[in-house]
């Protein structure tokens, strides 16, 4: 009864981010050695496991791609729970000064919060240990008209290890409208979608030992739509866990350059 009720409120806790709408893991619990700190909550991009998208362009060098000049602040959120220590959980959200986007993060707030309240009810059933639920984001575009964020949820409710999910957003700053992939291609989804798992097939293909056996039938099948950011370089997909690999490889992320498909790339 346990295990499926924290099922269910990971699985609302996904469907509501996301609504709103891979990355470094925490070693397993051998019962030895003390649990991991708090700080920093989400590593730094630099941080970030090696992603497996050799040549990928120097950041920076896409020319015509003026910085918007927005200043990106931090929208804060802290669990409290009159000092009963059940749940451990804190987060942050962009604010860029344009409306839209900053209603759009004051809703995720407002829903993170109300998740962190489900986490802990639940954890006063729980003696074992705190439980954690962390928020934080990193900006992977900020130019050219386009503002792209990846946000980071770690949750950890007692188990093996903890869980982390990435949820991307992608903006249009002149309008603050929230965009989809196909706002980005002037081919229908089955064209481009074919090119862009083409080439993360054949990154899987140079380090096989990583994933599983059949990453390359899932990385089609399983394509995350949603789960996508753009960046001056091109644009990243991104793989929950154990989507194409084991949880010991992270969530798989493939940063894919303008090359392989400016041909059918359009400015929404």
């Amino acid at each position: 009864m346990k295990r499926y009720k924290w099922f269910i409120l990971t699985t609302l806790l996904l469907a509501v981010l996301a609504g709103c709408t891979d990355f470094e893991e925490l070693p397993p619990d051998d019962g030895v050695s003390p649990p991991p700190t708090l700080d920093p909550l989400i590593p730094s991009p630099g941080e970030l496991p090696a992603i497996p998208s050799p040549g990928f362009p120097i950041p920076g060098q896409n020319p015509g791609w003026a910085d918007n000049g927005l200043s990106v602040t931090e929208l804060s959120y802290v669990f409290t729970n009159n000092g009963a220590e059940l749940l451990q959980a804190s987060g942050v959200f962009p604010q860029t000064g344009v409306a839209g986007i900053d209603r759009f993060y004051e809703t995720c707030r407002e829903d993170f919060e109300t998740l962190c309240a489900a986490y802990a009810e639940d954890a006063a059933e729980d003696f074992r240990v705190p439980y954690r639920c962390n928020a934080d984001f990193t900006v992977e575009c900020n130019a050219g008209g386009l503002f792209s964020v990846a946000r980071f949820v770690y949750t950890e409710t007692g188990g093996a290890h903890g869980s982390t999910q990435v949820l991307c957003d992608t903006f249009q700053v002149a309008t603050g409208k929230r965009l989809a992939l196909e706002d980005f291609f002037t081919a229908e989804r089955e064209q481009f979608t074919e090119r862009l798992v083409a080439y993360i097939v054949e990154r899987i293909a140079e380090d096989p030992e990583r994933y599983y056996e059949n990453a390359a039938q899932e990385a089609l099948s399983c394509f995350p739509y949603d789960q996508f950011c753009v960046t001056t370089d091109g644009v990243s997909i991104v793989y929950g866990e154990y989507t194409l690999a084991p949880y010991s490889a992270g969530l798989s992320r493939f940063d894919i350059p303008w090359s392989v498909f400016e041909d059918l790339w359009t400015m929404p």
